[in-house]
């Protein structure tokens, strides 16, 4: 009995249950929509009532999250969508804590602490704060992962059987889960291993045809089918690439520091030449050819729309956003140190011949390719890269010391403070502006879609003509011009919250004269 308990890992499970009820506060201030999760919302009130068809605009598959959804909406209500998302992120946490214990043997305290750095990264709190399919795909993901473990480990058929059912599971959730199937199949080819390496390929094309052929989709979806000219776009390529792979060393700056082992690197005179030349090369012209803007921004965090440098989905709200003390040196320095981490990285896998291509890199690389040909890239895509690249990061091997685990620990609380600032910020403007709307709407007796409120309050209530009576807006009076000239200002908020770091945090509430 107590052998079976053990196997769930219990302090693992206790480690879920403190991340959930530790962030429970913050999912339940959320009673807005956001981002594209209007549409989810109005898919799962058609699912409870028995009409199992999704909206037009909805992109990913969504059936699955939409019924489970559905299913707890019945009880809860849906206005608590966003405790059935952050019940979702604490079953990742947990796989992905039990996945370092389990099969790359780190110890309880170390697997927590990746644990939270995984958690506290800006993207997957962010997703915690709505309804978003992101953190409904990441549960099936990692399951997969373990089973798959599980498989290699024991060489039982029935964990490779279920490793397909779940990522069949998760394609109902969003197609991205075909490049589950798919890395398995690349992997098993890589290692030789034909039989498995066929069933890979063979469940990958029952997937896509099941997919393509059978599963009803939406005209979103049919509307934005994989852009492969995008290959050909070699500034497009390299820059999606070589960002996303710099966002992700931004994102674990201490544990790929932590990798590096420079007894290795200063074992020899040749290996010191080596290592300079590989990562200055890398950094000096990787740098000189990397152009961000050809997709979003030229600036770090380089990529739209939800994680950006002055907050969480900052431009769901007219104007421009106010910033924080810092803003430019975190920025600067925090992307330097990534580039020049990554360069250094990069010249000690060579160095060291620490080239391991297993399960993990091989998924990420298929995955990479996969936003390499999607019609549009969202900074939010990355975030399933973020457990894989963590779980290849240990098993090339990381002797953590006092020195290593203190790093990553004040990291870590970097990440939650930074990562605490942007959602009350997030919470609060989201929440005063839609409480506000809904007031005005009210006590007005106007049209909701007269209301320029967030972005996903005018999806939501949809003005084709653009008639907006009231508009809320970041910008002032003193920076906008037309809100002074053709608009009057009805009111003032201040977003106020412990420990803001917001310089001059107002929402403007303004009338058209």
């Amino acid at each position: 009995m107590f052998k079976i308990i053990e196997k769930f890992e219990p302090k693992l499970l206790l480690a879920a249950l403190v991340v959930f009820m530790g962030w429970l506060w913050f999912v339940l201030q959320v009673t807005f929509m956001q981002n594209d999760d209007w549409v989810y919302y109005q898919t799962v009130r058609t699912f409870m009532g028995g009409n199992i068809v999704l909206h037009p605009y909805i992109g990913p598959t969504f059936y699955l999250q939409g019924l489970i959804a559905a299913a707890f909406s019945k009880v809860f209500s849906i206005e608590r969508l966003p405790v059935l998302t952050l019940f979702m992120t604490t079953i990742s946490f947990y796989f992905f804590t039990l996945i370092l214990v389990r099969f790359l043997k780190l110890r309880r305290r170390q697997a927590v602490l990746l644990g939270f750095l995984y958690f506290f990264n800006p993207l997957n709190l962010y997703l915690t704060l709505g309804f978003m399919t992101g953190n409904y795909f990441m549960p099936f993901l990692l399951m997969c992962i373990f089973l798959l473990l599980l498989f290699e480990e024991t060489k039982k058929l029935k964990f490779l059987a279920l490793t397909f059912i779940v990522s069949f599971l998760a394609l109902l959730v969003r197609q991205v889960a075909l490049s589950i199937p798919l890395s398995i199949a690349l992997y098993y080819l890589y290692r030789r291993e034909r039989l498995l390496s066929i069933v890979g390929f063979v469940v990958f094309g029952s997937f896509y045809f099941f997919y393509s052929n059978i599963l009803t989709l939406t005209a979103r979806i049919l509307e934005v089918p994989l852009q492969f000219h995008h290959l050909a776009d070699f500034n497009y390529t390299y820059a999606l690439v070589y960002g996303v792979l710099i966002m992700l060393t931004a994102f674990l700056l201490p544990l790929v520091f932590s990798v590096v082992d420079w007894r290795v690197v200063i074992s020899s005179k040749k290996r010191i030449l080596l290592f300079v030349v590989i990562s200055l090369g890398i950094f000096i012209v990787g740098n000189n050819i990397f152009k961000p803007d050809v997709i979003s921004w030229g600036e770090f965090p380089y990529f739209e729309n939800t994680f950006e440098r002055t907050g969480f989905y900052p431009r769901g709200v007219d104007g421009t956003k106010y910033q924080f003390r810092g803003i430019y040196d975190l920025y600067r320095y925090w992307d330097l140190g990534a580039k020049l981490m990554f360069a250094l990285f990069v010249g000690y896998l060579v160095v060291s011949r620490k080239w391991i291509l297993n399960y993990f890199s091989v998924f990420a690389v298929t995955y990479i390719g996969l936003l390499v040909v999607t019609e549009t890239f969202y900074d939010r895509y990355i975030l399933i890269l973020v457990p894989v690249a963590i779980f290849y990061l240990v098993s090339i091997g990381i002797k953590f010391n006092y020195l290593k685990i203190t790093t990553v620990t004040l990291f870590v609380a970097f990440l939650a403070f930074y990562g605490y600032q942007f959602s009350m910020d997030f919470i609060l403007v989201n929440s005063y502006v839609w409480k506000r709307a809904e007031e005005l709407a009210i006590s007005e007796d106007i049209p909701y879609k007269t209301i320029q409120a967030t972005n996903a309050w005018k999806l939501s209530f949809r003005n084709l003509d653009r008639n907006y009576l009231y508009n809320f807006s970041y910008d002032s009076q003193d920076v906008n011009e037309i809100y002074k000239c053709c608009y009057k200002l009805i009111e003032e908020k201040t977003i106020e919250y412990p420990l803001n770091f917001f310089i001059n945090p107002k929402i403007y509430l303004y009338k058209r004269i």
